[in-house]
């Protein structure tokens, strides 16, 4: 729900990312700005903490 809500990710795309988090331990949803990045950071964190989910999100310069 959160990569496709506010990552805007279709259902496949969010299937694929998540996939690689489980298999790997990171996924990429996407690539912005530092300002969009860490609203986005905030959004989901805030999102996961209001579900009491434990998610890990964060940002890297690429």
């Amino acid at each position: 729900m959160i990569l496709e809500t506010i990552f805007s990710k279709s259902s496949q795309e969010a299937a694929k990312i998540m996939m690689n988090v489980h298999r790997r331990g990171v996924g990429i949803a996407g690539i912005y700005s530092r300002d969009i990045a860490e609203t986005k950071k905030q959004t989901v964190t805030a999102q996961a903490r209001s579900n009491n989910f434990p998610l890990k999100c964060s940002i890297e310069q690429a």
